[in-house]
């Protein structure tokens, strides 16, 4: 003689422990917390590769950037080497625009202006001091004469900022 305890079935059979779980039967197409339970595979993958296509689809999720994502970068000196820095930045920002040039910094007049022209959003400075100010600038790189390195390296790791530089 077996006594039902809510889901459980207390008693002896044989070939049964002497307290089994009772697991109630569902019907298929059965609501259960809200939802369908189905016990298709067929309609579970479809339902899923719908799903991931759907989301895979969308454009605007995959090129949204948030602040951490996106590195704010500052140019010193935009001569033959810091020109060659400026092109492999651009060049690396239409593969991947994960990085903004936002400031360019030269004493010569004339490279500052070539270099505006190839990074029009970037702001111009004539003196690395006032680049070094800048809060939302992330990393810097320098490619000034070699006796301005150390000085600039130095202050530019002072503010908080990632370095990239040629040392001689």
């Amino acid at each position: 003689m077996a006594s039902r305890c809510g889901n459980l079935v207390i008693g002896s059979r044989s070939t049964e422990s002497a307290i089994a779980p009772v697991i109630p039967r569902r019907v298929k197409g059965e609501i259960i917390n809200g939802f369908i339970e189905s016990r298709s595979r067929r309609k579970f993958i479809k339902t899923a590769s719908l799903g991931g296509a759907a989301l895979a689809a969308s454009p605007a999720w995959g090129r949204i950037l948030g602040a951490n994502d996106r590195i704010n970068i500052a140019l010193i000196g935009v001569g033959c080497r810091g020109n060659d820095h400026l092109d492999l930045l651009l060049k690396h920002r239409e593969i991947k625009p994960d990085i903004e040039i936002v400031a360019i910094c030269d004493t010569y007049q004339k490279r500052l202006s070539m270099a505006l022209r190839k990074a029009p959003g970037a702001k111009t400075y004539g003196h690395h001091q006032d680049v070094l100010q800048r809060t939302d600038i992330d990393a810097i790189f320098i490619a000034t004469p070699d006796h301005w390195h150390a000085p600039i390296t130095l202050g530019a790791m002072e503010s908080g900022k990632d370095v990239m530089w040629k040392s001689p």
